[in-house]
């Protein structure tokens, strides 16, 4: 492809992102015409992030008959 090609991609990428931003920011911004608020919000789940030593790792079971061998 050429240069003007992946300019005009570029841009036309970049244009409908910023239309797509705009709508949803437009959109959260918008209050509920009939203004019920919410009292509660319960959030449940967790994310922890673990390094591989912390990883659960399989376990090999060999029996005395297999190490004499």
């Amino acid at each position: 492809m050429s240069r003007c090609a992946y300019l005009y991609a570029g841009s036309a990428l970049a244009i409908t992102i910023g239309l797509g931003l705009a709508t949803a920011a437009a959109a959260q911004g918008s209050a509920s015409p009939s203004g019920n608020q919410v009292e509660e919000l319960v959030i449940t789940g967790s994310l922890i992030r673990g390094t591989p030593e912390d990883a659960a790792l399989p376990v090999d079971v060999i029996t005395n008959e297999a190490l004499q061998e």
